[in-house]
């Protein structure tokens, strides 16, 4: 697969960072859960990385929202099938997201086709919904606020090759 200059500028190979998510644009609302810090306190706050998410999502109202380990089973994108491998993935091309994330107060979040949420590839922007059975849907972008990636997170790169591990994994 060919990754488009625009895409690879946007990624930035870059040290590792607690947070890829803006400043200023991390937040996300539901109507039953209330506004929700993609940010979180930085150090523990959401990563959108190219091939899969970590990181935890802050709620007042539900508490901690963990996106995934960092670690799936393949090295590349969370299944999704087990409780030890789940988590939100980055779905090329189209910037897809999709997966489960969870919360001990909450129960599961769904990324998934009918809320349709994504990543644009080209300004970071999240936009479309997630959903969860104990607290509805999740708007990632509306009216007042709206959650933005600065850029994609490469993932480790433990041989110091300069291409990711998840690459690697996926490619071969």
């Amino acid at each position: 697969m060919r990754i488009p200059l625009a895409l690879l500028c946007f990624v930035a190979a870059s040290a590792h960072a607690a947070t890829t998510i803006n400043a200023v644009h991390r937040e996300a609302y539901g109507a039953n859960i209330g506004w929700i810090n993609f940010r979180g306190d930085v150090t523990n706050g959401s990563v959108i990385g190219l091939y899969y998410s970590t990181g935890y999502v802050w709620s007042a109202n539900a508490g901690w929202i963990n996106l995934g380990s960092g670690a799936p089973t393949n090295g590349f994108s969370y299944a999704n099938t087990s409780a030890s491998d789940w988590g939100v993935n980055l779905v090329l091309p189209g910037g897809f997201l999709r997966g489960l994330a969870y919360g001990a107060n909450i129960g599961w979040i769904n990324f998934e086709t009918n809320g349709n949420p994504r990543v644009d590839l080209a300004t970071g922007a999240l936009s479309g919904y997630a959903y969860g059975a104990n607290v509805g849907w999740i708007s990632l972008s509306n009216a007042l606020a709206f959650v933005q990636t600065d850029r994609l997170d490469w993932g480790p790169d433990a041989d110091a090759d300069g291409i990711p591990d998840a690459y690697e994994r996926a490619h071969t």
